[in-house]
C-alpha cells in the first residue's frame, strides 16, 4: 500500500532527488561490448603429470577484491597439460566463491527455448535475465540479445520497449546492422520525428562511408525532413514505406494545425 508522510519542503526536495536518482538507474542502458576473445594459452606440457587425475583441476586465486579479468586462473588437464582457464572456466569459478545475485549455475530454463519465450511476449524477461546470467562480453549475452532485438524488429513491437532501459541498446543493434527501417518508420508513424532523425545521425556515425552520410556531409544546413529523405534516397531498404509514412505524418500536422487555427 502507498504510505502518506508529512515532508517539509527541503525533505520533500531531497526525495524527489533520491527518486530521480533511482529512475536514472533502472533506465540505464546495458552494457555493449565487444565479443571478449577466447583464452587459448598453454604454459607447460608434462608428460610426467599424465593419469595423475581423471578429471580438469582448476587452480585459482581467490582473494577479494579481483575482477573477474585480473584474476588469476590455470587447469590441470589429465594428460598433464597446464593451461589459463578458458572463460566459461572462469565464469563457473567466479560464481563458486563470489556468487553474483540471480545467477545461476545451470542455464536457466527461460533461454532452452527462446522462439517459446518470444511467443509469450517474454522479451524484457530474457533481456533482464540475460543481464544477470552473463557478462556483457560474452558470446552468450551478445547471441541472446541479437535474437531478442532481431525478433522485436520482426515483429515490430518497438513501442513496447521505448520506455525501458532496453530501447538504447536495440537502436543501437539495428544501426550498427544496418537495419533501422522498421523502427524509423514505426517513429515517424508516431511523430517522433527528432527521435527519426537521431536514429539517422546514430546510422551515419557507425557508418561515415554509406551514401546517407555522404549526403549529408554535402549540405551546410540539415532540417530534419532533408536527413529523412537523405535516408530514404541512399541507405533505405523499404523506400515505399517510408515515404508513405512520411506523407501520413505530414497530412496528420497539416490537419492538428488547421484544427488549431480554426
Amino acid at each position: 500500500m502507498p504510505t502518506i508522510k508529512y515532508l517539509t519542503t527541503e525533505q520533500l526536495k531531497k526525495e524527489v532527488q533520491k527518486s530521480l536518482r533511482d529512475a536514472e538507474k533502472l533506465l540505464e542502458m546495458p552494457p555493449v561490448m565487444l565479443q571478449r576473445e577466447e583464452i587459448n594459452e598453454i604454459i607447460v606440457e608434462d608428460e610426467s603429470m599424465d593419469g595423475y587425475e581423471n578429471c580438469n583441476v582448476v587452480f585459482a586465486d581467490i582473494s577479494e577484491n579481483l575482477k573477474l579479468n585480473e584474476r588469476f586462473m590455470v587447469v590441470r588437464e589429465p594428460t598433464g597439460r597446464l593451461r589459463k582457464a578458458k572463460w566459461e572456466e572462469r565464469d563457473r569459478v567466479q560464481q563458486t566463491y563470489f556468487s553474483k545475485h540471480g545467477r545461476t549455475a545451470i542455464k536457466p530454463k527461460l533461454f532452452e527455448n527462446l522462439e517459446i519465450a518470444f511467443e509469450n511476449n517474454l522479451h524484457q524477461n530474457i533481456l533482464m535475465q540475460v543481464l544477470v546470467q552473463y557478462e556483457p562480453d560474452s558470446a552468450e549475452y551478445i547471441r541472446i540479445h541479437a535474437d531478442v532485438y532481431n525478433d522485436i524488429d520482426c515483429r515490430g513491437i518497438y513501442d513496447d520497449f521505448r520506455s525501458t532501459r532496453f530501447f538504447g541498446g536495440l537502436a543501437f543493434y539495428l544501426a550498427k546492422y544496418k537495419s533501422i527501417d522498421g523502427l524509423l518508420i514505426d517513429m515517424i508513424k508516431r511523430s517522433l520525428i527528432s527521435d527519426a532523425v537521431n536514429l539517422i545521425r546514430m546510422f551515419c556515425m557507425l557508418h561515415p562511408t554509406s551514401k546517407t552520410a555522404s549526403t549529408l556531409e554535402q549540405k551546410s544546413t540539415q532540417q530534419e525532413l532533408d536527413t529523412i529523405e537523405a535516408y530514404m534516397n541512399s541507405d533505405c531498404q523499404d523506400a515505399h514505406k517510408l515515404k508513405l509514412a512520411i506523407e501520413t505524418s505530414e497530412a496528420l500536422f497539416e490537419s492538428n494545425h488547421s484544427s488549431v487555427s480554426s
